[in-house]
């Protein structure tokens, strides 16, 4: 064999060596992405049966805050005690108009 020849073959022998490199870097690449796209599929999945049990529980807590509000407005709508009298410690008055506020008085509101 010529020299020709042996440096022809010697070229045809790295390149197929580059192109395995190559192939085999790209292949390895692939194997990394189809995992992450694994472990993101089992978690998209997850999603539906995690978010699920949100709707009653939003449904009582709804629930519960129209009582408490129907409960608080009843309190509101109910007349107050406007005379100070024998009995009336601990149950509050109005205050009195240009006086100083009383317990339970919203200062500045």
């Amino acid at each position: 064999m010529s020299a020709a020849v042996i440096v022809l073959l010697a070229i045809i022998v790295v390149a197929i060596l580059v192109i395995a490199a190559y192939l085999i870097s790209f292949a390895s690449s692939l194997m990394r992405v189809a995992s992450n796209l694994s472990t993101v599929n089992a978690a998209i999945t997850q999603i539906p049966r995690k978010t699920e049990p949100v709707a009653p529980i939003l449904d009582s807590l709804r629930r519960d805050l129209g009582e408490a509000q129907g409960l608080l407005e009843g309190i509101l709508a109910k007349p107050r005690n406007t005379a100070a009298g024998p009995g009336t410690a601990g149950q509050g008055s109005a205050p009195v108009p240009g006086g100083p506020p009383g317990p339970g008085s919203v200062i500045g509101g």
